[in-house]
């Protein structure tokens, strides 16, 4: 083998290597960290409320058919899980600082205001 064909073996190589490595770049996502974040938050706080409306509504269930009291505390339990879910819901959004609480005053007239 003469140098002339090692060089070109080489570069052929070099070659391969280079396009295998642009098949196995990761590709870039759709979504962006602040895009897959506020999903995140969405999905908790979707859970947090469902999650709630469906424990209500199993423990009404469940004394309704062992009292027999169909389908009154199924009805309640309902009510009292989805006002859970409610509140659920809230805390977390507090928790994460979502929402605004009456805490911060306004500004004063002059402040801010050109």
């Amino acid at each position: 083998m003469t140098d002339g064909d090692k060089h070109s073996s080489f570069k052929n190589i070099e070659q391969r290597l280079e396009k295998a490595r642009e098949r196995n770049k990761p590709r870039p996502s759709r979504l962006s960290a602040q895009d897959s974040n506020a999903l995140g938050v969405a999905f908790r706080l979707g859970v947090e409320f469902v999650v709630g409306i469906a424990v209500g509504s199993i423990i009404g269930f469940l004394l309704d058919r062992w009292l027999g009291t169909s389908p009154w505390l199924f009805l309640v339990f309902f009510v009292l899980g989805t006002g859970a879910g409610f509140l659920n819901v809230f805390r977390a959004a507090n928790s994460m600082g979502l929402t605004k609480t009456g805490d911060e005053k306004p500004p004063e007239k002059g402040e801010g205001q050109s």
